[in-house]
């Protein structure tokens, strides 16, 4: 059961800053990589209106970028 709540605490957290990269002019990805040993398994992108996407190993790292 804990382990339900933790994934529904970590769509609502995605959606937040999926909301904010769009009101900073950027879209909030996945990488879907169905092997786990994949270097990018996990990892996502912030892909802006222009220029060049940034890739981040972590959603932590991705939610520190849009609140600097």
């Amino acid at each position: 059961m804990l382990f339900g709540m933790e994934q529904e605490g970590s769509k609502v957290r995605v959606n937040r800053l999926r909301r904010m990269a769009a009101r900073q002019g950027y879209k909030l990805h996945k990488i879907r990589r169905v092997d786990p040993r994949a270097t990018d398994y996990g990892t996502y992108t912030l892909v802006p209106d222009k220029g060049k996407p940034k890739d981040f190993a972590s959603i932590e790292a991705v939610e520190e970028f849009l609140t600097s």
